[in-house]
């Protein structure tokens, strides 16, 4: 059972949010995270499709019954009206919340829908749920998650981003010159992005954008005391709908950091940091070296 104590939350099933969670690594990472004991939340665009996977995802998991349970909301990236109501529906059925896994993404070569998605309605998706992370959770070890599916296309360097650019990106202090910039991509300043063609730039650019935030958020967080910290993923080059299943790492390759860094203790101290292959990498380079290390097991 569920029950309030004084503001926090005791005695029940730690509880997940994955977007995008009805195909491909969203439907791995709800796969992981059940078996690992969450009760899990699929943010979907079609709830229908959600519930469509609601068995799959039970089947991964074929130990004693832990209890935790399985539920849809509806949650639409392109359309920001739905946020506060997936957090309304979420709340209806649910006194706590302990991870979100923003996973949801596009690739397309439409800019500024590829910004509203990857960055802009991300961030809001991230703003909306925050408070509910942020209230204690005294039957768990550690601080509730916010984890960010990015990508080490939007890792930078100053071969990529240049000037003013790539001056507000290393120092992820200031929001305001981080939406800013978003504001210039969005509207086909080039002069400072990366040099790519249509989708790879909207891509890369929407994702930098989305691991500065994460990393002024990590820090926002913490010097407030709040019970939360920040994680930046990356699943490396994974067959997919998004990629027209071109990629050479399996979903489930991908899926394994994504959901790692949702429960492992270990880098507890490392909010704000960028994880791939279960390895922390750098946000100013592309760190080819770490491809090479074998995940743990």
């Amino acid at each position: 059972y569920q029950r309030r104590v004084m503001g926090s939350i005791a005695m029940s099933h730690p509880v997940a949010i994955v977007t995008g969670a009805n195909r491909s690594l969203g439907l791995q990472v709800a796969k992981n995270l059940y078996a690992k004991g969450f009760s899990v939340v699929l943010a979907v665009r079609d709830p229908s499709k959600g519930q469509a996977v609601l068995d799959e995802i039970a089947k991964a998991y074929e130990g004693p019954a832990l209890g935790n349970k399985l539920s849809v909301i509806r949650l639409d990236l392109g359309d920001a009206s739905s946020i506060p109501l997936a957090v309304e529906e979420f709340k209806k059925s649910n006194s706590r919340l302990d991870v979100l896994v923003n996973n949801a993404a596009i690739y397309i070569e439409d800019r500024k829908e590829t910004f509203k998605v990857n960055y802009y309605n991300t961030v809001a998706v991230t703003e909306a749920f925050l408070p509910l992370l942020a209230v204690p959770k005294p039957d768990r070890k550690i601080k509730s998650r916010v984890v960010i599916v990015s990508s080490r296309m939007g890792c930078f360097d100053g071969a990529s981003i240049k000037g003013d650019a790539l001056a507000a990106l290393l120092e992820h202090k200031d929001q305001a010159k981080i939406d800013a910039l978003a504001k210039a991509w969005e509207n086909g300043d080039d002069s400072t992005g990366f040099g790519f063609g249509a989708m790879d730039a909207a891509y890369s650019n929407s994702k930098a954008l989305l691991s500065t935030y994460s990393r002024i958020l990590a820090q926002r967080v913490a010097d407030q005391k709040l019970p939360v910290n920040v994680f930046v993923t990356c699943p490396g080059y994974v067959a997919t709908d998004l990629n027209g299943h071109s990629g050479h790492k399996t979903v489930e390759d991908g899926a394994d950091t994504l959901s790692w860094v949702a429960y492992e203790e270990s880098i507890e101290n490392s909010s704000g940091k960028f994880f791939a292959e279960r390895h922390e990498i750098p946000y100013e380079t592309f760190d080819r070296s770490v491809l090479a290390k074998k995940p743990d097991q």
